[in-house]
């Protein structure tokens, strides 16, 4: 044992089992124990390694990879042995991330690293073994992950709020998709209303709410060259007057102005110069009046 382990107890140097529920009902069986010397270790054998060999060497990276000017507590090492545990799992991979989840149940966390060390001479499902070092903020946190019991507990009620949480995530996700479902039907409902009483009342609809072009109506009015976009009938242009009644009608209007009414029908151009002999003579008379205006003033 090291010099700073305060609370190290021998029974912290043996293995002990976390059972943790996973989300599809099954479970996940994760040993763990206080960080040791090799002398302390049960090692396991492979050729000229040992699992304490893998964990040193693990160690040993994660020192490289964090110098010592980004340790605001003036640590030597990035992996302090009187605050780390090591955890193995035979089951299946972990995370650093899912490994903080459950050890952050009994304190506050430094550090996790986790990897796999191969054991060439093992067979069937222990071939493979999944590791990690968790590290601690202080000696006393990690010691409390011993009372089994304790820890047991706490992760199991963590996990359940994280169960509760899911499902309240999932409830509110299922009603907002129930709300708008709801909206897009009760919009579908009310356009169909409006559509109805607006073709029930002689108008002919060809697009909806938002616009678009109703696809059969576009196939309709594309199909039929006397139709305008709008599904109208085009107007045609002909060099002719189609009403001739409209027509008269017009020129009777402009001979009762000219004052004809009793006169033969004129064409164009000598009806255009009875009105310009008309204004000559209305310009005169207004002249003429003018003058006399002014003799009086004299």
């Amino acid at each position: 044992m090291t010099e700073n382990c305060r609370y190290a107890e021998s029974s912290q140097f043996n293995y002990h089992l976390l059972t943790i529920p996973q989300s599809n009902g099954s479970k996940l069986f994760l040993y763990y124990r206080r960080y040791a010397k090799k002398n302390v270790l049960e090692a396991i054998k492979d050729e000229s390694k040992s699992l304490y060999d893998i964990f040193d060497q693990l160690k040993a990276e994660k020192k490289q990879e964090q110098p010592l000017n980004r340790n605001q507590k003036g640590e030597k090492e990035p992996v302090p042995e009187h605050r780390t545990l090591q955890i193995i799992n035979f089951d299946r991979p972990f995370e650093d991330e899912q490994v903080k989840k459950w050890f952050k149940v009994m304190g506050k966390l430094r550090q996790v690293y986790t990897g796999s060390y191969k054991n060439k001479k093992a067979q069937g499902i222990a071939k493979k073994i999944y590791f990690g070092l968790v590290v601690f903020k202080n000696e006393y946190d990690m010691t409390q992950c011993f009372d089994n019991d304790l820890f047991q507990t706490k992760l199991e009620e963590y996990m359940k709020y994280q169960r509760r949480q899911q499902d309240s995530e999932g409830k509110e996700q299922y009603l907002r998709n129930l709300l708008s479902s709801y909206e897009a039907n009760t919009i579908d409902e009310e356009k169909l209303e409006f559509l109805s009483k607006m073709e029930h009342g002689g108008f002919k609809i060809i697009t909806d709410k938002e616009g678009e072009y109703d696809p059969k109506q576009v196939d309709q009015i594309n199909a039929d060259p006397t139709l305008d976009r709008y599904g109208n009938k085009k107007k045609q242009k002909n060099k002719e007057f189609q009403d001739f009644y409209k027509f008269q009608v017009s020129r009777a209007s402009l001979a009762d102005t000219l004052g004809m009414q009793n006169e033969k029908v004129l064409t164009d151009k000598e009806l255009l110069k009875r009105k310009k002999q008309m204004l000559i003579e209305g310009f005169e008379q207004d002249r003429e009046l003018l003058k006399k205006l002014k003799k009086n003033d004299d």
